[in-house]
């Protein structure tokens, strides 16, 4: 055996390939079997969390204690201590689960805090708009709380995906377990342990990138569904929901200015608009004009008539007659 086949062996690596790409079959199946499954129940955890009562407090401690114990620890747990309790389950099953807890409780800090950083005025909209719990928070609250968090759920895959040679200590035939026992067939690891590196390496850089597109997605979703109007409309909808609902909420005046151009909305605070135009005056004084009854001048004869009862006769002429004017005070005297 010449130096370079002492230091990698070509023919040896052709033969592993195929029996690591079935491995690697073996691995991706579990991360995104148990990285479905934690996003799922990461979403419950959230949400019982914040719900408060006894039932938050549970989950809390729940999750605080599974972030704080190791995750071999619990694979261990499921694997070999279950069964005392009659709850058998076979390799690949106790590792699914296993990875799905660990990381539900991780995605669920994720989820708390991009359901919190929707404002609260969303939910006070929806109320507004008249719409229950259950479509105020799948159409309005989480798809606002979902993008923002997209490049931390990306962050969890790749970090599970790394952590799945852990099962190996379970009897999982992935990647590393494959790459152990090829090793010690023929006492060579230089070349299975390289391929596995390399293969998370692809593997990982795949998911990163697949990852950033799907945030980009969703971002330039967003902002071409309110500018240009997708198919779907989701977000312009929900958009213009959450418009009317604040023009509902806010107080309307009797008199409202009126902005210039043909826009007729209400002007805020700290807003100019245009002067009213003297014809426009004009024809409001005679509209007050016509819907009131003009008052006589203080100083007139006719005033003072109307200020006092009118006789039933006339110092000149006797009884009220045509000669006398509409004034208590006759014509003829």
């Amino acid at each position: 055996m010449d130096e370079a086949t002492r230091v990698w062996d070509w023919a040896y690596t052709l033969e592993v390939i195929p029996v690591l790409a079935k491995a690697a079959i073996v691995t991706v199946e579990a991360t995104f079997l148990s990285f479905a499954f934690a996003a799922v129940v990461g979403l419950g955890f959230a949400l019982l969390r914040m719900g408060g009562g006894v039932v938050g407090w549970i989950t809390s401690a729940f999750v605080e204690m599974i972030r704080s114990t190791p995750l071999l620890i619990q694979i261990f747990f499921i694997f070999f201590v279950l069964p005392r309790y009659g709850i058998s389950l076979d390799a690949f099953t106790a590792g699914i689960i296993a990875l799905s807890l660990h990381y539900a409780c991780y995605c669920s800090e994720v989820y708390r805090a991009g359901l919190e950083a929707v404002p609260r005025g969303q939910w006070e909209a929806c109320t507004a708009l008249n719409l229950n719990s259950w479509n105020t928070f799948k159409n309005i609250v989480l798809p606002q709380a979902i993008p923002p968090i997209v490049p931390a759920l990306g962050n969890l895959l790749v970090a599970l995906f790394k952590d799945t040679p852990l099962l190996s200590a379970i009897a999982v035939l992935e990647l590393v377990q494959t790459a152990k026992i090829l090793g010690s067939e023929n006492f060579r690891y230089t070349e299975p342990m390289t391929l596995v590196g390399v293969i998370f390496l692809i593997l990982s850089l795949v998911s990163s990138a697949g990852i950033r597109w799907l945030e980009r997605r969703l971002t330039s979703g967003a902002c071409d569904d309110r500018s240009q109007g997708s198919t779907d409309g989701a977000v312009r909808r929900r958009h213009q929901a959450l418009w009317r609902a604040d023009g509902a909420r806010r107080p309307q005046p009797r008199n409202r200015p009126r902005r210039e151009g043909g826009d007729h909305r209400p002007v805020g605070l700290g807003q100019d608009h245009r002067a009213p135009h003297a014809d426009d005056l004009g024809t409001d004084r005679r509209r007050r004009h016509l819907g009131r009854r003009r008052a006589p001048d203080p100083t007139s004869a006719r005033a003072a008539a109307w200020r006092r009862p009118t006789p039933s006769t006339c110092a000149g002429c006797g009884p009220r007659s045509a000669w006398c004017s509409s004034t208590s005070i006759c014509s003829r005297t």
